[in-house]
């Protein structure tokens, strides 16, 4: 909840959002929520990007124009794990 704004979250009957509401309202989204696993994100596309980045970094600080080199974008959709 904001410090700034006091007012609470409404549901759209009306009524005044819990700030406790976990389990069976989260239910519907529990498929998601293991679409592509941590230790998948990290190993296939965190730890890749990162090693590209650095090599990248590497050459620039080397001598290598700047402007010249296409990082990678970091919110590109990923691959899943399944």
């Amino acid at each position: 909840m904001s410090v700034k704004n006091k007012a609470r979250d409404r549901l759209p009957s009306g009524r005044l959002k819990s700030y406790r509401r976990v389990g069976s309202h989260f239910a519907s989204c529990a498929r998601w929520f293991d679409k592509s696993p941590s230790w998948y994100r990290n190993m296939m596309m965190t730890r890749p990007e990162r090693r590209e980045v650095r090599k990248l970094l590497n050459q620039v600080v080397r001598g290598r124009d700047a402007d010249g080199i296409a990082f990678p974008v970091s919110n590109k959709p990923f691959a899943w794990w399944w």
